[in-house]
């Protein structure tokens, strides 16, 4: 194979009209002709005009061969400006060139960004149809060349894989490509480029033009600047002598775009029936603020109220909330909804999956129980929790004694509450152990029946690796009217108190607790698990951690070092209601979590995990499109062999964004259905492009070009066609002045320097 010559990257738009440069001969005639129109006469004065003759017949000679020259190259040039001479630049151009075998490789990018529209046509529309112009060329111009095309979504599957581009092939790519939209996933021109420089590697002597067809989203192609290099590290690897990049963007930008960025809930755990509060993350990419952002939602259809953002500045990312009701419990669909707002739907809407529960499973162990409900342990905290009348608090509250803890089938609950519990047997505490580390919550209130501390650190805290947080110190007996409670930055639990607040409640007191040792006060050993987290402190003035909170397996502990009822503190008693609003939120963020993913971004593989004492191990996934799409069967991927470990069911890649159903048995109920709910990849929202400086330097030392799609691709061949008629209109102007000039200084009168004698006769002559 050899390179496509220069010269096919120019050509004429009339090229039958070439046949007019036949008249630059006609100088030439007209001269040759003129010359036989004289007759010679001999005469006596003729001899002194022949000597005169013969001096000066080589500069006539020269003068008039090159009036003549001239003459007939201004009217070539008039040939060819009516011919329209053009040159290709840009892609064309780029195809040629002498480097011996050359491989054409084109990647098209078909991330999700390009489904952004200007009008009615998709930005991929347009870049589709420049590739395939593209391709087009390449089989015209570079017929022996071998030719692949990428797609960026499809690194490891080129459609089109080291072929010559015949016109059968083409019309084969044409049809694949018409049909062929953007993928609901960010682009991965890393992996593309791995692929191509792998291949490139192995075939020794053979130059590659690499044509990357994209709008070079930053998030997308600016990407990796880590150890692992640019997103074209891997060409960097190859000879800048075979390699070539052309990159060719689609040219549209600003793209204007507003998105949901992110939906979550306030609160831990849904209950049915109940508002819960979900918090809706609006973000503005365009270059100018938006007024009175309407965002919608529905839970399992059932339109709820919406919210509004009032004012919404441009490149600003705001948080709004929204209270939403399931009216039954199980698996739900909870669908936000922006509207038409833009050009890229695909962030205007997003849904996640919101396992409402019927209650709250808890378990509250009294330690000191009495007749007295006052001198009772656990009877405020169970009329905070559960109080009596119509309104449910969404928690079914158990309470047992303490000695029937061992008896206690902790699986049965989502949180358990210790209060005022004495140290337990070995049986119990390693129960408790295996509960918190299967994913259940534990709560631990302090009084005292606690005892020495030494001895509820033997048990619970076992030199770092039991329950408690941190180990307990010794009693602390406040004076002067016992002090404060004072919260430590943003967390659910105490985010109840308002954002400029300190104290969790101006009103309570804590007259007796117990110190509890930090970091680098504890003996305990180093086991790695993660360090406990301080969610308040008591108001003192060592500001003593009062709520801690720590991870154990899959579950979490929390630790409160004063008591829950009236002993030690007059918190149950506070005006302001934080007593049992702390109680609610400590339940609720304590409990077990769902196995159920509240959503997945495009591309990724769904996957659930289910219990497999609860359902059966196999379950089948439904598209969105289902049934024009065929379900697909789960994958099991099972577990380690733990004790109450769940198993994982692995279904196919979300290639659609929407809603998955997930198909499973239940071993006492029978057939259930999971939403999992795909959504759009947060960073692909931004649809800022990466401007050509960065493009630069992240392509390094790798030769390269950038082109615009818009300019050289936008309506055919033609437009890609720089006609020289301009050019070539001066020059005839410049020639015909430069003839002029020359007849008139070679035609002007010229005094002889010879004899007079021979003066007299030229003028003589002249005359």
């Amino acid at each position: 194979m050899s390179a496509t010559p220069a010269l096919l990257a120019a050509g004429f738009v009339h090229p039958v009209l070439l046949g007019g440069l036949a008249l630059a001969l006609a100088p030439i005639l007209i001269h040759l002709l003129s010359r036989r129109q004289f007759r010679r006469i001999e005469w006596g004065a003729m001899r002194f005009l022949l000597e005169a003759e013969r001096e000066n017949r080589r500069r006539i000679r020269f003068e008039q061969w090159l009036l003549v020259a001239l003459r007939c190259l201004a009217l070539a040039l008039i040939a060819l400006l009516v011919a329209r001479p053009f040159v290709q630049p840009g892609l064309v151009t780029t195809l040629l060139g002498g480097r011996g075998p050359v491989q054409r490789i084109v990647v098209l990018d078909d991330s999700a960004s390009l489904a952004f529209q200007d009008g009615a046509t998709p930005e991929f529309a347009r870049l589709r149809e420049a590739a395939l112009r593209l391709l087009s060329w390449l089989g015209q111009e570079s017929p022996g060349d071998a030719a692949t095309l990428y797609l960026t979504s499809r690194p490891d599957e080129p459609l089109l894989a080291g072929q010559r581009l015949s016109g059968v092939k083409l019309a084969e790519l044409r049809e694949r490509l018409q049909r062929w939209a953007p993928v609901n996933y960010p682009a991965r021109p890393r992996a593309v480029f791995t692929k191509i420089a792998d291949g490139l590697a192995s075939s020794r002597g053979v130059s590659a033009d690499v044509y990357v067809l994209s709008d070079f989203q930053r998030t997308d192609w600016l990407a990796g600047t880590g150890a692992g290099g640019s997103t074209f590290a891997p060409l960097s690897a190859l000879d800048p002598q075979r390699v070539r990049v052309i990159l060719i963007a689609s040219g549209l930008s600003p793209r204007s775009n507003v998105a949901l960025a992110d939906v979550s809930q306030r609160r831990a755990h849904t209950i049915a029936g109940l508002p819960a509060v979900v918090q809706v993350a609006v973000a503005n990419y365009s270059g100018h603020p938006l007024r009175n952002v309407n965002v919608r939602l529905e839970a399992e259809g059932a339109v709820q109220p919406s919210a509004t953002i009032e004012q919404l500045e441009a490149g600003a990312t705001q948080t709004v909330s929204a209270e939403v009701t399931f009216s039954e419990p199980g698996p739900r669909e909870l669908t936000v909804d922006l509207g038409a707002v833009d050009g890229f739907v695909l962030d205007n809407v997003r849904r996640v999956a919101v396992p409402a529960r019927e209650a709250l499973h808890v378990l509250l162990v009294n330690g000191a129980p009495s007749a007295d409900p006052l001198r009772d342990e656990a009877y405020l905290a169970r009329t905070a929790l559960s109080p009596p009348g119509q309104f449910s608090s969404g928690v079914d509250l158990q309470v047992i004694e303490a000695g029937q803890l061992e008896a206690a089938n902790l699986a049965a609950y989502d949180c358990v509450l210790l209060c005022n519990v004495p140290p337990p047997t070995e049986w119990v505490v390693a129960g408790l152990r295996n509960y918190v580390a299967q994913g259940g919550g534990l709560v631990m209130f302090l009084g005292d029946a606690v005892g020495p501390p030494q001895d509820y650190n033997r048990v619970f805290f076992a030199d770092g690796a039991g329950l408690l947080p941190v180990p307990l110190g010794e009693l602390v007996r406040a004076t002067a009217g016992g002090v404060g409670l004072l919260r430590v930055g943003e967390h659910p639990v105490t985010g109840m108190c308002a954002a400029d607040s300190a104290s969790l409640s101006e009103y309570v007191r804590f007259r007796a607790y117990y110190r509890c040792l930090e970091a680098g006060e504890s003996s305990g050993g180093q086991t790695g698990r993660p360090p406990a987290v301080v969610l308040a402190r008591f108001g003192d003035a060592e500001q003593s951690p009062a709520l801690l909170e720590r991870g154990f397996g899959q579950g979490r502990v929390l630790l409160f070092a004063s008591s829950i009822d009236l002993d030690w503190n007059d918190w149950a008693r506070a005006p302001d209601g934080s007593y049992v609003v702390t109680l609610l939120e400590l339940v609720q963020y304590a409990a077990r979590r769902e196995s159920l993913r509240p959503s997945f971004v495009g591309g990724e593989r769904l996957e659930a995990a289910i219990s497999p004492d609860e359902y059966e191990p196999h379950g089948v996934f439904e598209s969105p499109a289902h049934p024009a799409e065929p379900a697909v069967a789960a994958r099991l991927r099972g577990s380690t062999g733990g004790v109450g470990e769940p198993i994982v069911l692995e279904g196919p890649r979300a290639e659609r964004l929407g809603t998955y159903l997930l198909e499973l048995t239940h071993r006492k109920f029978g057939l259930q259905r999971r939403p999992l709910c795909v959504n759009l990849d947060a960073e692909e929202s931004d649809l800022r492009v990466a401007r050509a400086a960065e493009l630069d330097a992240a392509l390094g030392g790798i030769p390269h070009e950038l082109l615009r799609a818009g300019d050289a691709f936008a309506s055919g061949r033609e437009r890609t066609r720089r006609e020289l008629w301009a050019a070539v209109l001066a020059a005839v102007a410049v020639l015909l002045i430069v003839e002029q000039l020359l007849a008139w200084w070679f035609g002007r009168p010229v005094r002889s320097s010879g004899p007079r004698w021979l003066e007299r006769v030229t003028v003589a002559s002249d005359r």
